[in-house]
């Protein structure tokens, strides 16, 4: 997606690393702009490439496939 570097400067939580999530680990979707629909969404992580993370959402919005998030807009399930 073209939005990252804006989505990233825009955020309001204080960046984390990429490397705090491993993949396999389970995930809520919590920070993402609220456009895409994915906030309150669970799912998998699937590869971390650099800053993305990209994230096998368990239920899909039905009008988006993105699945690529940063840290700050991600939490463990079990924090949530």
């Amino acid at each position: 997606m073209s939005d990252h570097h804006q989505r990233r400067a825009g955020g309001q939580q204080p960046a984390r690393r990429a490397a705090a999530f491993a993949v396999g680990e389970r995930v809520r979707i919590t920070g993402a702009p609220g456009s895409y629909g994915y906030n309150g969404r669970a799912g998998v992580v699937a590869a971390i490439d650099g800053a993305q993370i990209s994230v096998q959402v368990d239920q899909h919005p039905a009008d988006f496939h993105c699945t690529t998030f940063y840290a700050e807009e991600l939490e463990r399930e079990a924090e949530s």
